[in-house]
């Protein structure tokens, strides 16, 4: 994986249809949908394709998108030496039309959440009733019934990266006008939640019903000045700390694991066997609900500083799966309820008292946060505090306690700082809630924030919270599931 086409979010490679076109989908443990820019894989061309009667719409935090689902292949792991893993007959969406640049640079997400996250509307009765034959939504049938694709302001997204902000913007009001008008109709259609990509890989006995993720960053580093990405694309891909590994689960009695581009089960079992991860002071979490990977998170504070409990889902009244918290690969900050996330800004500006002078104004609101992604500070505000050459070296450990697993809980070195020890400590470096040297050379960009818009009082965990360490998803232990955090050694 190489996290340089979703602003620090991680892609894998994966081959659709019959061409075995290429695409860039990141991937995305907060969602559920595979989903793809139909302009990216030449749909048109594919020899596999079997076209459906069922359409999917969906929002997320920021963004969202209306398509088709069809059918088709899917090929895993197409490098020399290593053995792929083609799956036939695949729930595939196409995007129709996309609010703004839901995927960034990427084709779209391979969401590896739960069936509950991927809903799907069966259109057939209702084209039908409109004389569309066959009922089929690829290609998407026009007119559209439930909108204005002729409207001239109207124009599908071509799945084309160099489209301008401007255009997108203009595309806007209508784009976001028929997904609201697909939302009220999708409520009179049958409704059935469409089987995953890898619980169907699972399902099929291709592979076990778990996967790992080791990343290193949340942000695009840049090791030296003047490096860009529309000009050193190749090298910045070629920079360790911008690749991760996806690894899918073993099959029974086969000796092999597959991922996007590397993967054989020895080599994983060397990396666990290596300098990279120490497996000692791994901590395993219990997932208290199957729609994203629900975390019952207890509390969170800086290391050694005071616990700032969490409402639990029921006190914090959370209809959006039962839970406190979420993992999310697909997420490039850690987004907290506000009632955590100001008293844990109040106790740090009490720590270091120079954190105010910088943070403020880039965590004020959604904006705030969005443009400083964008533009970032001079690394030379965070030596300013501090008295060694890591410019880092004042800021705290941020620490978040779990429910885990009953027979791990308070068997970590982490858990010292712990009166009660049924908690799991989950650490999150400075270097992980800072990137240096990202959104340029001699930039940095904080990646805690305060709630996002219109979502629930729920703890929203990316990637900065993965970075430290390679993050197991073991569906098949547990009655729901675990996430086990093995450290890095590097970390």
């Amino acid at each position: 994986m190489a996290n340089l086409l979703a602003n620090g979010g991680f892609c894998a490679s994966v081959r659709l249809g019959s061409e075995r076109s290429r695409v860039n989908l990141i991937v995305d443990t907060g969602s559920s949908t595979l989903v793809v820019h139909e302009s990216a894989y030449r749909a048109s061309m594919d020899k596999c394709l079997t076209p459906t009667s069922w359409a999917q719409e969906v929002r997320y935090g920021i963004g969202g998108w209306l398509g088709a689902v069809v059918h088709t292949n899917i090929t895993l792991g197409d490098g020399a030496d290593v053995k792929s893993l083609t799956m036939p007959d695949t729930p595939l969406a196409l995007v129709h039309i996309e609010e703004g640049h839901t995927f960034l640079r990427a084709d779209g997400f391979w969401g590896l959440a739960y069936h509950e996250l991927n809903p799907g509307y069966d259109m057939a009765a209702y084209l039908t009733s409109h004389g569309v034959q066959p009922a089929n939504t690829y290609p998407w049938p026009q007119p559209w019934f439930f909108g204005n694709p002729t409207e001239p302001s109207y124009k599908p997204h071509s799945g084309n990266t160099s489209q301008s902000d401007n255009s997108v913007d203009e595309n806007r009001g209508s784009v976001v006008k028929q997904l609201d008008e697909f939302h009220q109709l999708k409520k009179t259609l049958p409704r059935q939640d469409i089987a995953t990509c890898f619980t169907l890989m699972q399902a099929r006995g291709l592979v076990a019903n778990r996967f790992a993720l080791l990343t290193r960053r949340s942000s695009i580093h840049f090791a030296k000045p003047s490096l860009s990405l529309s000009d050193d694309f190749q090298m910045l891909k070629d920079d360790p700390l911008n690749q991760g590994l996806l690894v899918l689960g073993e099959r029974e009695g086969q000796n092999q694991l597959i991922a996007s581009e590397v993967l054989q089960r020895t080599a994983f079992e060397h990396l666990l066997d290596s300098e990279v991860l120490t497996q000692a002071h791994a901590r395993t979490l219990k997932v208290v609900h199957d729609r994203y990977y629900n975390l019952n998170l207890k509390a969170v504070r800086w290391q050694g500083g005071q616990s700032i409990e969490v409402a639990d889902a029921a006190a914090a009244h959370i209809n959006r799966g039962s839970s406190n918290a979420i993992l999310d690969s697909g997420a490039s900050l850690i987004s907290l309820p506000e009632a955590v996330f100001a008293p844990l800004m109040a106790q740090l500006y009490q720590h270091l008292p120079g954190a105010k002078t910088i943070l403020p104004e880039l965590i004020k609101d959604m904006q705030a946060v969005v443009d400083a992604q964008r533009s970032g500070i001079d690394i030379a505000a965070l030596a300013a505090l501090s008295d060694t050459e890591n410019p880092l070296s004042a800021w705290p450990v941020l620490e978040f306690l779990f429910e885990g697993v009953e027979a791990e809980k308070g068997t970590s070195e982490a858990d010292k700082y712990d009166s009660d020890s049924s908690l799991v400590c989950i650490q999150c470096a400075p270097e992980e809630y800072w990137q240096l040297n990202s959104p340029a050379f001699g930039k940095a960009v904080f990646k805690l924030m305060g709630p996002i818009p219109n979502w629930p009082a729920q703890a929203v965990l990316g990637l900065p919270l993965f970075n430290g360490y390679c993050v197991e998803f073991r569906r098949d232990l547990g009655e729901l599931g675990q996430v086990r955090f093995i450290p890095l050694k590097s970390s």
